[in-house]
């Protein structure tokens, strides 16, 4: 079940900030990039947060290693196409 969560939060970070704002945009609204943005931390948040409780089921450090790692990328990752989508700053239109 843990499982499938976290594959639900990795669907959240990914695939919904991708319907959001299309990754072949490249001047996207910056009020609709930050929204995806926002799905890709609640995306990650459901994927830590799995990661967090299966590790207290099964005391097992390689989950929360590979887990944790996964879900910082997918955080990091959204953060880095934030900035690429708004090159030029808050005076885009």
């Amino acid at each position: 079940v843990l499982g499938v969560i976290y594959f639900i939060g990795l669907i959240i970070a990914l695939a919904v900030p991708a319907l959001i704002v299309p990754p072949s945009s490249t001047h996207p609204q910056v009020g609709r990039t930050w929204f995806a943005f926002l799905f890709t931390v609640i995306g990650a948040g459901i994927m830590l947060v799995a990661s967090l409780v299966h590790f207290r089921r099964s005391r097992d450090g390689t989950v929360l290693t590979l887990a944790t790692v996964s879900a910082i990328s997918v955080f990091l990752g959204g953060i880095i196409l934030v900035a690429v989508k708004l090159g030029g700053g808050y005076t885009q239109y």
